[in-house]
């Protein structure tokens, strides 16, 4: 099946494809002009609107700037027990309401017409409500990840007769994944995937990464990762990531050496592969959330975003220049600045530096912070605080 072929296989579900469109393809260009979990985020905004509009007595489509008004209103100050959304969350369902009309080949003139004001009413939001604490969302340490994928030195250093059982294979794919994803700053959607992504291989090898998309050194002192497809790469032009061989408990081209060796797997095959379910998102934060708790680390905060995470903030620690990290990152804009965070103990240097004019070595401070309210400190005629 040509690549075409396969993208005119991703039929939409009736009730879209009933719509007035010229044909049938048509509509499936149109319906996969938006990411499936993209649409899937969407259709509560769609929900949500329709709602506000049938209570309110008001035309839902197309809409017009009273009920967008009415129903953002109500999204962003709380309404019929519903919680306020964040102000975020309202510019994205601003946007879901956009690509409606946009869809039904309906005017979205309005949008650009009524902008200002709707992000004046957003911004008025952000004044009005109550900040609310972030979720906390750690980085994965590179320790952690060399942890997690310890399993690999212990497997044969050849493929047995029979094959590895199907709980080392797991074990395989998820410590290589876990290496991969965290030198090559990977997000969790780059290189998981659905059940649905397997029922058209075409498009699945255009799209996903493969076996194919792994080359190794002559020397093995690197591997060449090709990302076909990435959140930053508009135009899906594809980027070759550079792993560098580390040989140590982490090293990413020890654990890809490992899986083609001892899982070996057709070319055109997902790169991972878990032996009895998918390996998708879900699936994989199960297994390294189990592995993490089974070692005695910490899970609290481990999200799909923790190995970004966690690979940026290694970086700053280890002195790595911020625009070498941003290119490493594959970031187009100054948000990786968002991913790491300078220690206090770096802080302290940089502060008695500038202080003093001398440097100071970058130790942890020489006690811990003061508290806000805690007792006097008595200071001696040296400068140094007295006994109590």
């Amino acid at each position: 099946m040509s690549l075409l072929a396969g993208l005119l296989s991703f039929d939409p579900p009736i009730w879209f494809a009933s719509r007035a469109f010229v044909n049938a393809g048509h509509a499936k260009l149109v319906w996969n002009g938006l990411a499936e979990n993209t649409r899937k985020g969407y259709h509560s905004a769609w929900k949500s609107y329709k709602s506000c509009c049938a209570v309110h007595n008001l035309a839902p489509w197309p809409a017009s700037a009273t009920s967008i008004c009415t129903w953002l209103t109500e999204r962003l100050l709380g309404a019929a027990n519903k919680r306020p959304v964040k102000p975020d969350t309202a510019l994205l369902d601003l946007s879901a309401l956009r690509a409606y009309h946009i869809d039904n080949q309906l005017s979205d003139s309005l949008f650009d017409t009524h902008a200002k004001h709707f992000r004046r009413m957003i911004d008025g939001a952000r004044r009005l409500q109550p900040s609310r604490p972030k979720r906390d969302r750690r980085p994965i340490s590179r320790s952690a990840v060399a942890q997690v994928s310890h399993s690999i030195q212990d497997l044969p250093q050849s493929l047995p007769a029979r094959g590895l059982p199907p709980s080392s294979r797991d074990d395989l794919n998820l410590a290589a994944a876990a290496r991969v994803a965290f030198a090559g700053f990977l997000r969790v959607g780059e290189f998981t995937y659905n059940s649905g992504d397997l029922r058209y291989p075409d498009i699945f090898a255009a799209t996903k990464l493969t076996r194919a998309d792994v080359r190794f050194s002559p020397t093995y002192d690197h591997a060449q990762l090709h990302l076909k497809r990435s959140k930053a790469d508009r135009n899906h032009n594809g980027v070759n990531i550079i792993l560098a061989a580390t040989n140590d408990a982490a090293c990413p081209v020890e654990a890809l050496r490992k899986l083609f060796l001892l899982d070996p797997k057709p070319l055109h095959a997902p790169l991972f592969a878990f032996a009895a379910k998918t390996f998708s998102a879900a699936a994989f934060q199960t297994a390294l959330l189990t592995k993490m708790t089974n070692l005695g680390l910490n899970i609290a905060g481990i999200k799909g975003h923790s190995f970004r995470k966690g690979a940026a903030q290694h970086a700053h620690d280890a002195g790595v220049l911020q625009e070498q990290i941003q290119a490493l990152g594959r970031w187009s804009s100054e948000a990786f600045r968002l991913y790491f965070s300078t220690p206090s103990s770096v802080l302290y240097a940089w502060n008695r530096q500038f202080q003093t004019g001398l440097p100071a070595p970058i130790s942890p401070p020489p006690s811990p912070p003061p508290s806000s309210l805690g007792p006097p400190v008595h200071m001696g005629a040296s400068g140094v605080p007295l006994a109590a």
